[in-house]
């Protein structure tokens, strides 16, 4: 049975809602935490006898964390969890690195604006509709949820430029068959793998304030008391995509 005689997607709408989270608030740091849940059309009446019958379901649920750029969230992401402090890490390596470079420039021509914001992208929930789901349906509702999430994004950010990061291990299934589906619905949003991990990891200090690399940090953490292993596994894969509203459809 074809994946779209279930699930109707041309009509489904992303859930956004946006808050401090608790260890902001006590540190007085503007570093928002969000919910993002994809709602989908689901065929209840699949007789061709039957006249057509939806109900809206829930699929899909993302949690992340965004703020802009003029300020250095490091001690908050760090008290939230560790999969925060490590994008947040990377989204601030990445921007330090293409700042000024000739495709933020062409952003800059394109929307008359410099990038502002960012978004990191640190969990995704499967909602009971889909945990019990095959991997290619999974896949194919994750990729139209993330082109989802980008649009209403957009919307509500429109004169802002968003960069989003992610690492490898965000979906919930490390099932390397399920990747390789999840893999492909990345690059259908426009999230590729981008900057070395290890390079960034060598070569990034820990704040602008202290002059620490994140690798003597790491090396000194021998027991891993401060980030597991996982952390410090510069071969992990990171993403990265931008979203952003040209100003020519502003």
């Amino acid at each position: 049975m074809d994946i779209l005689d279930v699930y109707e997607t041309d009509y489904s709408h992303v859930e956004l809602s946006i808050f401090l989270p608790s260890a902001s608030v006590d540190l007085e740091d503007p570093l928002f935490q969000f919910r993002a849940t994809y709602y989908v059309d689901k065929n209840l009446s699949l007789d061709d006898d039957e006249d057509i019958s939806l109900e809206t379901v829930p699929v899909f649920t993302i949690v992340g964390h965004t703020g802009d750029f003029g300020h250095d969230f490091i001690y908050t992401a760090d008290a939230i969890a560790e999969s925060t402090i490590e994008n947040y890490s990377f989204a601030k390596g990445f921007y330090e690195r293409i700042f000024d470079t000739e495709f933020h420039n062409e952003i800059i021509s394109d929307t008359g604006n410099v990038m502002n914001r960012w978004a990191t992208l640190e969990t995704v929930f499967l909602e009971k509709e889909t945990e019990n789901a095959s991997e290619e349906i999974q896949a194919y509702l994750f990729e139209e949820f993330l082109l989802k999430w980008k649009q209403t994004w957009k919307q509500l950010f429109c004169n802002d430029i968003t960069l989003v990061s992610f690492n490898e291990r965000l979906y919930v299934s490390p099932e390397k068959d399920v990747q390789k589906f999840i893999e492909k619905a990345y690059n259908k949003a426009d999230f590729f793998p981008t900057l070395n991990k290890q390079n960034l990891i060598e070569e990034s200090e820990y704040t602008e304030h202290i002059s620490l690399p994140l690798k003597e940090i790491f090396e000194l953490d021998s027991n891993n008391q401060l980030f597991s292993k996982e952390i410090k596994d510069g071969s992990r894969k990171h993403y990265s995509g931008f979203i952003y509203k040209s100003s020519n459809f502003l």
